[in-house]
């Protein structure tokens, strides 16, 4: 699942990640399990974002660091689930939550 993300993470300055919150995640999880039928990429994508759900929901600011070109396949493969089944569940609220961390991570400048 290499993409744009994952070759940024050797570019000097670019920090490949972005801080979610766990009810995002979670949202994003629970879409991806009932995309699983109309999307074969829906299976491994929500197994990587329920290990950061877990992080999330452990941790004390409920919040877990994930990859950018995880929340960006992720954002995509919801879109297209979206599209396909015409659901209400993931909206364009979460639709937003996702696509902007995912941006703003690879915007994001390394500390000096």
């Amino acid at each position: 699942m290499a993409t744009k993300g994952a070759e940024l993470a050797d570019e000097p300055g670019i920090v490949p990640t972005a801080r979610l919150p766990y009810a995002a995640l979670f949202g994003a999880v629970r879409c991806l399990g009932l995309a699983q039928g109309t999307r074969g990429e829906a299976e491994e994508l929500q197994g990587t974002l329920w290990h950061y759900m877990q992080a999330a929901e452990a941790s004390a600011s409920r919040e877990a660091v994930v990859p950018c070109d995880v929340l960006r396949a992720a954002t995509l493969c919801l879109r297209k689930w979206r599209a396909v089944t015409d659901t209400t569940l993931w909206g364009d609220r979460d639709d937003a939550e996702l696509t902007i961390a995912w941006r703003e991570g690879l915007k994001a400048r390394r500390p000096k």
